[in-house]
């Protein structure tokens, strides 16, 4: 998305987001699954949209870390994740949480989710 300028009231700006809006493919070979995602929903979104269920679905909003991919290829957006889910090192990395994370191409990920140990108590909930 891009912003621009728009002409407005001497000593004010308004930003208007353009609406334009692409579709790409997210694969993930090992589970040999394939589906798209539009540039304005998240990976998790747009799996669940499909009816699809190749990772794991938790609290949807970035805090439980039951959604964690690697981004191996691709470009993308994130927004932010909690801390203890997905350190400074693990996003250095690649790692990512599916719930979080806006395709701006098409995007080979890797299921990495947080093992029922490692989760201690989370706010998830049953898909």
């Amino acid at each position: 998305m891009t912003d621009l300028q728009s002409n407005t009231a001497p000593g004010r700006t308004h930003f208007i987001v353009s609406a334009v809006v692409e579709e790409f493919i997210i694969s993930i070979p090992s589970l040999d699954a394939r589906f798209t995602c539009r540039s304005d929903q998240t990976i998790l979104k747009a799996m669940i949209g499909q009816g699809l269920k190749p990772l794991a679905i938790g609290c949807r909003n970035g805090g439980c870390g039951v959604c964690r991919i690697r981004i191996q290829s691709g470009d993308h957006h994130s927004l932010p994740m909690s801390r203890s889910r997905v350190s400074t090192a693990d996003e250095a990395a690649g790692i990512r949480l599916a719930c979080r994370v806006y395709p701006a191409s098409d995007l080979l990920i890797e299921p990495m989710p947080l093992t029922s140990l490692s989760l201690g108590k989370s706010q998830c909930r049953a898909a």
